[in-house]
């Protein structure tokens, strides 16, 4: 029997009941934490392109497209929210493999709780936390991760399909087609990343919509393969062949790894960011003068300066808001000068300012075996001179918002509230208040679309 098969009776089985308290915590966690940067993401040009297309398509009006308050079919809908949820580089990670387990996930799950509506907060909950679970398992049974192959994360479709199919009441039967037509819909470019392409952030959201689809497919009785794991041509002979099975059902019911999940708290690649950290850290607690440094040297493992380091002349100056948001040395000049590195950091004006390209230039990274560690991003020290001779060196493994350097709920809201800032559209205060209250009491939310009408400011809460 294909192990997808063992997964899916997994998926159909498992309860609110049957999740671990800090599962459970996680899941809302993710919940606030991506309803936050879908928001943000409303101001980004390529998502309203994006929404421009979307309703010339038009359809029926069954879900919400955050902020801007559009009714679309549910699959386009997921595709502009997932795709709103990426494009900051803010969403939520998993520090020991390049992923981002709710970009499609959480928009995805909302866009098809409102068009079944009736969806309690608990089994709202339950969805998300086995999509975590799967992707994450998924994630560790690869053999080579997306830096290393360039495949980006072609499993990451099945685990939305299984949370929406979840949520739609399919049987196990069901799950089972809608894994399969999931299968034919795989999307994973890595290069757009590396090129600053729309493209990059728009896959969240085509993998939002792919998922609903396939659930709604298979719930009209479409078929799909059987073997999409293990066989012949399935997934991992085909795209990632000696993978780790074990990891696939190890703990399986037991131990739910949406627990792992890393809350962003900057937007850029995640491998900039314990040294966004340190250079924070080191500015504000040493009184270091940014325009007195001499030099700063930045060392890494080599899956990091591959990614956020290399070519460096494109990273001492990047050309786009995706080039930035994959430059270390940008990134840690920025967030010296500003004090932060956020949405205001991506913008054009700041990309091309003269002061922080100056900082940027000084930055030296280098490939430091010593870096690696069990997490993708390994370890990072960063290592400043001062022109008047001053030297300073720190050093740390664990960025902000990783588990074993965590965040609170009460931070999450902060997040998102944070990001409600640059929403395109203005929320009353008393819309932002009622969103963070649904998420944290949503075990006993009796219909998700109480909250998911919330994310657009021109629906009423009076």
């Amino acid at each position: 029997m294909d192990l997808m098969e063992t997964l899916v009776k997994h998926i159909y089985k498992i309860s609110f009941e049957d999740l671990p308290a800090d599962a459970k915590t996680a899941a809302k966690k993710a919940i606030i934490d991506t309803i936050g940067v879908i928001i943000a993401g409303s101001s980004v040009k390529g998502c309203q392109i994006l929404l421009e297309q979307i309703r010339e398509w038009g359809g029926r009006k069954e879900s919400t497209i955050a902020v801007f308050g559009d009714q679309a079919p549910s699959h386009l809908a997921a595709l502009a929210n997932g795709t709103m949820a990426r494009a900051l580089e803010i969403a939520d990670v998993f520090d020991r493999f390049p992923l981002h387990p709710s970009a499609s996930l959480v928009p995805a799950c909302l866009a098809i709780a409102e068009r079944q509506g009736n969806i309690t907060g608990k089994e709202f909950i339950t969805a998300i936390a086995l999509g975590h679970d799967l992707k994450i398992r998924m994630a560790l049974a690869n053999k080579l991760n997306p830096i290393q192959s360039g495949r980006y994360n072609l499993f990451k479709i099945f685990p939305p399909t299984g949370a929406v199919g979840k949520l739609l009441g399919l049987d196990q039967e069901q799950l089972s087609n809608a894994m399969g037509i999931a299968f034919t819909q795989m999307v994973g470019d890595g290069q757009s990343a590396l090129d600053g392409a729309m493209t990059h952030y728009l896959q969240q959201g085509i993998v939002a919509k792919s998922a609903i689809e396939a659930a709604l497919l298979a719930k009209r009785g479409i078929t799909g393969a059987k073997n999409i794991l293990q066989g012949r041509y399935g997934f991992y002979n085909a795209y990632e062949p000696d993978p780790n099975l074990e990891a696939l059902t190890c703990g399986l019911g037991r131990t739910f790894n949406g627990v792992e999940i890393s809350i962003k708290l900057y937007t850029s690649c995640r491998a900039t960011h314990e040294s966004i950290d340190l250079a924070l850290a080191l500015i504000r607690e040493e009184g270091i003068n940014p325009h007195e440094i001499d030099q700063i040297t930045v060392r890494v493992n080599d899956q990091v300066y591959n990614l956020v380091c290399h070519p460096l002349d494109r990273k001492h100056h990047p050309q786009t808001s995706v080039d930035a948001q994959f430059s270390l040395p940008y990134t840690i000049a920025a967030a010296m000068i500003k004090g932060d590195f956020f949405i205001d950091e991506l913008a054009e004006e700041t990309i091309k300012n003269p002061e922080i390209l100056r900082i940027a230039q000084r930055v030296t990274p280098v490939v430091d075996s010593k870096c690696k560690t069990d997490l993708i991003i390994g370890s990072t020290v960063m290592e400043i001179r001062t022109r008047g001779g001053k030297q300073f060196q720190r050093e740390t493994q664990f960025p902000k918002g990783n588990p074993r350097n965590p965040i609170s709920m009460d931070d999450c809201i902060k997040k998102f509230q944070k990001c409600i800032n640059y929403s395109t559209r203005a929320f009353p205060k008393a819309h932002i208040e009622k969103i963070a209250e649904c998420v944290e009491n949503l075990e006993v939310l009796e219909d998700v679309t109480q909250l998911t009408k919330l994310i657009a400011p021109n629906y009423s809460i009076a």
